[in-house]
C-alpha cells in the first residue's frame, strides 16, 4: 500500500467512525428510555430499548474493527519502522492535546472546590493531566526528537494517565453487568491505553508497526461511538453536563491527535 493509498484508507475509516458517533447520537434519542422521562440523565445511566438497529448497530463496530485488523495487516508491509513528528498535523494536534488536558485538569480542581469530593485515584488522574501535557507540549515544540531519552520518559506520562482511566472505569462498572455503552467507553480507553504504549515503544526502537496501526484504529472508532455522542447530548442539555462530558470532549480531541500520527505515519 502506497502512501496516497493509505490516507485515503486512514481518512475514510475516520469518516465513517464519524458517522457512526452521529448514528449513535440519533439512536440514543430515538430509543433512550431514561432520557426526557423525569430529569436529564447521565450518560452512563441510559439505557437503550430492544429494538433491532440498536443490535445492528453493534455489529457495525465490529465489523469497524474487523476492518482495523484488515488496514493495520496490509499497510504493516510498507510502514515506516519510525514515527516523526514534523507534519503540522501532529504539531497542532499534540499543542491542542495539551491545553485540552490543562482545562479538563482545571475543571476537575473548580468541582472539587464546588463542593464534590474525588478518590485518591481520581486526584491522581487530575494530577496526571498536568503531567501528561508535558509530553504533548514536547511535540509540538521544534526541538522535539522522537528517539531522544527525553521523549520516551515523556511518552510515558500520558500512558500512566490512560491506565489511570482504564482502572478508574473498570472500577466503577465492575460491581455491576456492563451494557454496550460502558463497554464501548471501557475498550475505547484501553485502546488509547495501548496506542500510547507502542508510541513510546516506537521511540526506543521496537514499536510494532501492526498493534500501532490496528489500535489507532480502533482507539478512533470507539472513542467516537461512545465520546461524541456523549459531548452532543451534554450539550444540547438532552443528558446531564458533568465532569464526565468534558472528559470525553478530551477523548475526542486524543483521538485527533491519534488520527493525525496515523495519517502522517
Amino acid at each position: 500500500m502506497n502512501k496516497l493509498k493509505y490516507r485515503i484508507t486512514i481518512g475514510a475509516f475516520s469518516f465513517v467512525a464519524v458517522l457512526l458517533g452521529f448514528l449513535r447520537v440519533t439512536l440514543t434519542r430515538r430509543y433512550a428510555v431514561s432520557v426526557g422521562v423525569s430529569e436529564l440523565a447521565t450518560y452512563d445511566s441510559i439505557k437503550l430499548s430492544d429494538n433491532p438497529k440498536i443490535a445492528i448497530f453493534t455489529y457495525l463496530v465490529l465489523a469497524m474493527l474487523v476492518i482495523a485488523g484488515i488496514i493495520a495487516l496490509i499497510s504493516s508491509k510498507t510502514a515506516s519502522d519510525k514515527v516523526e513528528y514534523t507534519d503540522i498535523a501532529s504539531v497542532f494536534s499534540s499543542s491542542l492535546c495539551a491545553f485540552m488536558m490543562l482545562t479538563t485538569a482545571a475543571f476537575q480542581f473548580y468541582y472539587y472546590f464546588s463542593g464534590k469530593e474525588y478518590s485518591v485515584l481520581e486526584w491522581a488522574i487530575a494530577c496526571l493531566l498536568i503531567l501528561a501535557s508535558a509530553f504533548f507540549w514536547y511535540a509540538s515544540s521544534k526541538a522535539v526528537d522522537p528517539r531522544s531519552p527525553k521523549f520516551t520518559l515523556l511518552s510515558v506520562l500520558p500512558l500512566v494517565w490512560a491506565v489511570l482511566r482504564v482502572l478508574e472505569f473498570f472500577i466503577k462498572i465492575h460491581t455491576k453487568p456492563a451494557d454496550t455503552n460502558e463497554l464501548f467507553h471501557l475498550f475505547s480507553l484501553c485502546t488509547i491505553m495501548l496506542f500510547f504504549l507502542e508510541e513510546g515503544k516506537f521511540s526506543l526502537g521496537f514499536g510494532n508497526k501492526k498493534t500501532y496501526v490496528f489500535c489507532g484504529l480502533c482507539a478512533v472508532v470507539l472513542t467516537m461511538v461512545y465520546a461524541l455522542p456523549h459531548a452532543l447530548l451534554a450539550a444540547f442539555w438532552v443528558v446531564n453536563f458533568s465532569m464526565e462530558a468534558i472528559c470525553s470532549c478530551l477523548e475526542l480531541i486524543v483521538v485527533v491527535f491519534i488520527i493525525s500520527r496515523l495519517f502522517n505515519y
